[in-house]
């Protein structure tokens, strides 16, 4: 505002943002006159999630070192990590200001090279983590293989290497709980004597499968010369570190592991390492093992997926039997899985999450149907104008006929986990988390209803209601008549394929819409979206077009009433 020489305060929402984003600020000038602009104390606010361990994130501010300590070289070098802010003591060396703020107010850690090392010793700092849980398997991606629903597990840095005797810095994993050799993750030994900037740096962390600390590694040249600082400031583990992952729609995927507080690791190392590895050595994590659509996974997909895990499964129609190890109390989660998105529609059905801690015996079997997510109806691409709905490019008078007949997603199967003999009567449910609805086609907002576990009551443990000429409703845990469509998701118990899902009603397959349910009795779409699996699967619509409701409803969930500190949440 012309005249006003004055600071002014603005501030925005940020929302959800799932990639690496930056901000830019724009000058215009509408007048054509002269004028200045300046831009201070820029900050963010509630950005980084509470579901995740404060440890994971470090920016060294206020004074805090976040569990960073020096590495036990330290002490017979004589070079060590130390908290500053502003500029380094030595000239023609170091940052001027940290990374986090570009002040002089914000702290990093760095190494004053001026110090002298003593003859015969090595001229290197180390700067050790506190000790971390392994990252979940397929967050590491082993030797190129698919990466799981949680994204690469990764840590990110801000470095600052400057001054003619800056040789080298590295970060590695060491195992100090076993005698395993550190495994050296990234190396910067390149002479940074004319960069005096700070970089950002993104490393994977793989074939990381036991306890272990990371280690930046700050080395001299040898010949020992003082025109050498390093730096390092904002250092962040991603959430996938964690068995955690960003949605749009809900702020957690699987308990892969409890954090740790300070206190749980406030005693020795030989202490630390115990209660880590008897937690890592009864921590198991089961997954569709990459099965997709309306049938579950075989045995070898497992046996494949499952290679560095404890996991040890029997593969039957789908379903994993695993035999308890060990005898204790137990705690579990499932989550739904989500339905299906409807062509042109938008937005987001997910499944539930359901948790629960159970005693078990050893010796006794558990059985692990993993919902799969429903198709979205353009995923599998048709033939001709089917193909051109998809790509938003219908021009064709049969297209208005193609999307009656289909473009309703699939429902998302349900997980159930249970007790009892496989093919037999005689099952009891421990865990059932609801699977979402199908969007049908054109949805333009999911209502609640389509959400897993939308309904607190978890109901008769029926199937839902399939239309004979339209979707397929969900299967529930014991099913009924309206299995025998093809569009109906099956039903757990009094099934001869249980949980599978049903596939796109004959209409749409007919024209070349392939929007089946997801394993664990998600039902198939039409026009309109399938149904849920659930302890009672989610309805379809009474009708194929927009007099019924469009959306596919989700699944109800179960939690057995012995379950101790049970509870459920509907998708969100």
């Amino acid at each position: 505002m012309p005249g006003d020489n004055r600071w002014e305060s603005a501030s925005w929402e940020l929302g959800l943002k799932t990639e690496p984003f930056y901000f830019t600020l724009k000058l215009e000038n509408e007048t054509g006159e002269n004028c200045s602009v300046a831009v201070d104390n820029i900050t963010m606010r509630d950005c980084f999630p509470d579901y995740l361990p404060a440890y994971h994130y470090c920016t060294f501010d206020e004074n805090s070192t976040c569990g960073w300590h020096s590495g036990p070289y330290t002490n017979q070098s004589k070079l060590t990590w130390l908290m500053n802010r502003g500029p380094t003591p030595s000239k023609n060396t170091g940052p001027w200001a940290d990374h986090t703020s570009q002040t002089d107010k914000g702290y990093y850690m760095y190494i004053e090279a001026d110090t002298e090392v003593p003859k015969g010793r090595n001229p290197h700092a180390q700067l050790d983590s506190r000790l971390f849980l392994p990252p979940p398997l397929d967050s590491q991606n082993h030797s190129g293989g698919t990466v799981g629903p949680y994204g690469l597990c990764q840590v990110t840095f801000a470095y600052h290497k400057y001054g003619f005797d800056a040789y080298k810095l590295s970060l590695s994993a060491v195992f100090p709980c076993s005698d395993k050799q550190p495994k050296v993750l990234w190396v910067d030994n390149m002479y940074m004597w004319k960069n005096n900037v700070w970089k950002m740096q993104r490393v994977n962390l793989t074939e990381i499968n036991e306890p272990f600390r990371l280690r930046f590694t700050a080395v001299k040249s040898l010949n020992d010369g003082h025109l050498a600082d390093f730096a390092l400031d904002d250092i962040a583990l991603s959430p996938a570190c964690f068995g955690r992952v960003i949605s749009a729609t809900r702020r957690y995927y699987a308990d892969y592991h409890q954090f740790l507080t300070n206190q749980d690791l406030a005693g020795n190392l030989k202490e630390q390492c115990r209660l880590l590895n008897d937690m890592l050595n009864h921590t198991y994590k089961f997954n569709n093992c990459g099965a997709q659509g309306f049938r579950g996974p075989t045995e070898s997909m497992c046996n494949m997926l499952y290679t560095y895990s404890l996991n040890k499964v029997k593969v039957t129609n789908g379903i994993q039997t695993w035999t308890v190890s060990q005898a204790g109390q137990y705690s579990i989660t499932a989550l739904g899985a989500s339905g299906g998105s409807g062509a042109k529609s938008v937005g987001e059905s997910n499944g539930a999450y359901v948790h629960g801690k159970f005693n078990l015996s050893k010796g006794q079997k558990i059985h692990i149907l993993v919902g799969q997510k429903g198709w979205n109806s353009c995923s599998q691409i048709g033939f001709g104008d089917v193909n051109e709905i998809c790509k938003g490019e219908e021009s064709s008078e049969n297209a208005t006929y193609l999307a009656i007949s289909g473009g309703g997603g699939g429902g998302g199967g349900a997980t159930y986990v249970f007790l009892g003999e496989l093919g037999t009567d005689d099952l009891t449910p421990l865990l059932i988390a609801g699977g979402g609805g199908g969007l049908g086609y054109n949805m333009t907002k999911p209502d609640s209803m389509v959400m897993g576990g939308w309904d607190p009551d978890h109901g008769s443990g029926e199937s839902g209601y399939s239309y004979p000429s339209g979707a397929g409703g969900g299967g529930g845990w014991y099913g009924h008549a309206d299995g025998l469509l093809p569009q109906a998701g099956k039903g757990v118990l009094y099934s001869a394929h249980p949980g599978q899902g049903g596939v796109a009603c004959p209409a749409a397959k007919q024209q070349g819409w392939y929007s089946s349910g997801g394993f664990g009795g998600g039902g198939g779409g039409c026009f309109t979206g399938g149904g849920g699996g659930g302890y009672t699967g989610g309805n379809s619509s009474h009708e194929n077009n927009v007099l019924g409701f469009i959306n596919g409803r989700g699944g109800t969930s179960y939690i057995d009433p012995k379950a101790v500190d049970a509870a459920m949440e509907r998708g969100i």
